[in-house]
């Protein structure tokens, strides 16, 4: 049977830690708890104290926070198709362009051939674990049965200037993201820029497609 320091330990604290924000719910069972007698007057003030704490501090912009090291200064969002990457039909979304940086944001459209390898790939992690669970040796990382591994290196960018772009982020895939590609890359634009290029390249680097986005008002 559960009692006070379980509840805390096993079911508290992994919902903080979580970011759980169900609060109230939280509250209502400390409560509930302390009613029942399974927490104590101590128990059920401290786990109250740390809901309360875990409540994200928000105030207006700029009241609190210390100046920004990089400020947003536009966000382009062209809806544009740049290349189809086995058989997906990946489009630029948007373009957060800041002081010092260039986030770039490429999404893979849903069809039948996106919802075929989610399936394959959710079996391929199954059969993973299941051997994993099983002690079949080293298996090595689990299978990238989407193959979205690389594809934060194929986005690239440049301008009308010449300004050399380095890549400082490249991601694609993850929990909840599974088509989702994001790219940082240094500097920011500068000024004189005209408009930005941004190219789909090889693994090799060599661009294949690529793409002019005016940067005029």
């Amino acid at each position: 049977m559960m009692d006070g320091a379980d509840w805390l330990d096993r079911i508290l604290t992994p919902a903080l830690e979580r970011g759980s924000p169900a609060r109230s719910i939280l509250r209502a069972q400390v409560h509930a708890l302390q009613e029942c007698g399974v927490l104590d007057a101590g128990q059920a003030a401290e786990a109250v104290r740390r809901v309360d704490a875990s409540r994200p501090s928000i105030g207006p912009p700029a009241s609190a926070a210390p100046p920004p090291a990089s400020r947003l200064q536009r966000v382009l969002a062209p809806a544009l198709p740049v290349a189809d990457i086995d058989q997906v039909t990946y489009v630029l979304t948007s373009i957060e362009l800041w002081d010092h940086a260039v986030d770039v944001f490429v999404a893979g459209v849903p069809s039948a051939v996106t919802a075929r390898r989610e399936r394959e790939a959710e079996a391929a992690l199954d059969r993973w674990a299941q051997r994993h669970r099983t002690g079949h040796g080293n298996l090595g990382p689990p299978p990238d049965a989407m193959r979205t591994h690389h594809l934060g290196i194929l986005v690239g960018i440049g301008d009308d200037v010449g300004t050399r772009y380095r890549t400082l982020h490249a991601s694609a895939g993850g929990s909840g993201t599974t088509w989702r590609i994001h790219v940082t890359s240094a500097p920011g634009v500068p000024p004189t820029a005209n408009h930005l290029v941004i190219s789909v390249n090889d693994d090799d680097g060599r661009p294949l497609h690529r793409h002019v986005i005016e940067l005029a008002a």
